[in-house]
């Protein structure tokens, strides 16, 4: 997704304690990311160590980047016409459209997510900096009571660590916008 726009991706293993101890194992995952990106990116910096991180570059390659802008600009002309109404009749906002597109691109060059890792997508699908008070509000009681109803169905903590750190985020935002701390309105 992130080489196909034309950004750079650096890939870091984090060790701590007797980590240190599988710098190679380390180094053959971050070898095994690279092969498996060669089509769509370079090496700019191979994987070395700073510290306790080891981590790499990676840079989309040129012929990636003009074939991801050609279907982009052959999707967008194809669209243009029927996308206000498309997006009205749906309900569906500009960033919908634009996951959308990426995901078409991914399709057409034959780039495929693995699904099968554990790790959970990231579920803000919203910008922060363009959130106003109000909104950032009402999203943190949103995902407050997100969280409030998995605890209730019992799932794990590692499940519920997404939206958590998204509460934070937004929590965070919140004081830079405000200057104080986010608290709950009290019910009268």
């Amino acid at each position: 997704k992130f080489l196909t726009k034309g950004d750079k991706v650096k890939a870091s293993i984090r060790f701590k304690g007797r980590e240190m101890a599988h710098q190679k194992r380390a180094q053959e995952t971050l070898l095994n990311l690279m092969n498996d990106c060669e089509e769509l990116a370079t090496c700019e910096r191979k994987p070395n160590m700073e510290g306790r991180v080891m981590m790499m570059i990676l840079a989309p390659n040129v012929e990636t980047l003009k074939n991801a802008d050609k279907i982009r600009k052959d999707n967008a002309a194809k669209s243009k016409g029927k996308k206000n109404k498309a997006l009205a009749g749906l309900g569906l906002d500009d960033d919908d459209e634009e996951e959308e597109d990426e995901d078409e691109i991914a399709a057409q060059m034959d780039i495929s997510d693995d699904e099968d890792d554990d790790e959970p997508e990231t579920l803000i699908d919203y910008e922060l900096d363009e959130l106003s008070e109000d909104a950032l509000n009402g999203k943190i009681v949103e995902v407050g009571n997100r969280i409030r109803s998995l605890k209730e169905e019992g799932l794990e903590k590692d499940k519920i660590a997404i939206h958590v750190d998204e509460l934070l985020a937004l929590k965070s935002r919140f004081q830079e916008l405000t200057g104080k701390a986010w608290e709950a309105a009290v019910a009268k």
